[in-house]
């Protein structure tokens, strides 16, 4: 028999006055919360966490014109794409620290070990970089001859070393 599971449903609430970016949400990998992105009355978008716990979302300081986020493996950062750089922040207050040059990131993955995946632009292959800083490499090269011309939203496996990409 099939084991029964708990359904939790919600609804997440924007800023008042704002929008929702077009850009997925982010649910934690402790299944926690949810990271989007958002704009508020004024116009400022940055990344808003909503815990299941809470009612009301609140924007993380320290994110504006954040786009993309993504979750560190144990629920503590979120990484995301702002100023043509990678960056992270500590869920727990700590200012936001850039991890590495992004010029147009276009989605990340956390792994277990301590590693991001990431698209750092449209038209390139999947990079690879300490989420404590450093110089990326890339993982994956584009294949003219099967006429790619992006590698893209790269997400770790459970394994934490194998990865799928768009």
């Amino acid at each position: 028999p099939a084991e029964k599971r708990d359904i939790i449903r919600f609804t997440i609430a924007g800023p008042e006055k704002g929008s929702f970016g077009r850009q997925a949400p982010a649910v934690s990998p402790d299944g926690k919360g949810v990271a989007f992105v958002a704009s508020d009355s004024s116009g400022k978008s940055s990344i808003w966490i909503r815990t299941f716990a809470t009612l009301a979302a609140r924007p993380l300081p320290g994110t504006d014109d954040a786009s993309f986020p993504f979750w560190s493996f144990d629920s503590r950062f979120v990484a995301f794409f702002s100023d043509g750089k990678l960056k992270k922040i500590d869920l727990n207050g700590s200012p936001s620290q850039t991890i590495c040059e992004a010029p147009e990131g276009r989605g990340g993955s956390w792994g277990s070990a301590g590693i991001i995946i990431f698209a750092p632009n449209y038209g390139s292959g999947i990079q690879q970089v300490s989420a404590a800083g450093g110089v990326p490499s890339y993982v994956t090269f584009l294949d003219s001859t099967l006429r790619e011309d992006s590698h893209r939203w790269p997400c770790f496996l459970a394994d934490g070393k194998s990865f799928l990409y768009l």
